[in-house]
C-alpha cells in the first residue's frame, strides 16, 4: 500500500505539509497561506483518488462474489 500511496499523491501531501510547517516556523504569513492552500489542494486530490480506488475495489469484490455482496 505504501508504494500505491506515493504514486497517487501521498508524497505530495507530505511535502506540502513540510512546507507549511517551515513557513509557520519562519512566521511568514503569506507563505503560510500559500502553503496551507497547497496542503488543501494536495489532500483533496489524494482523497479523490483514494475514493476512486475504493470504488474499484468494491466493484471487484462484488464481481468476485457474483454481485451478491452487501454495499
Amino acid at each position: 500500500m505504501t508504494s500505491l500511496t506515493y504514486s497517487i499523491g501521498g508524497c505530495r501531501v507530505v511535502t506540502a505539509c513540510l512546507e507549511l510547517r517551515d513557513a509557520c516556523d519562519r512566521k511568514d504569513k503569506e507563505r503560510c497561506l500559500e502553503a496551507y492552500q497547497q496542503v488543501v489542494t494536495e489532500y483533496s486530490t489524494l482523497r479523490d483518488k483514494m475514493k476512486t480506488i475504493c470504488k474499484m475495489e468494491r466493484a471487484v469484490i462484488d464481481d468476485e462474489a457474483g454481485g451478491h455482496s452487501k454495499k
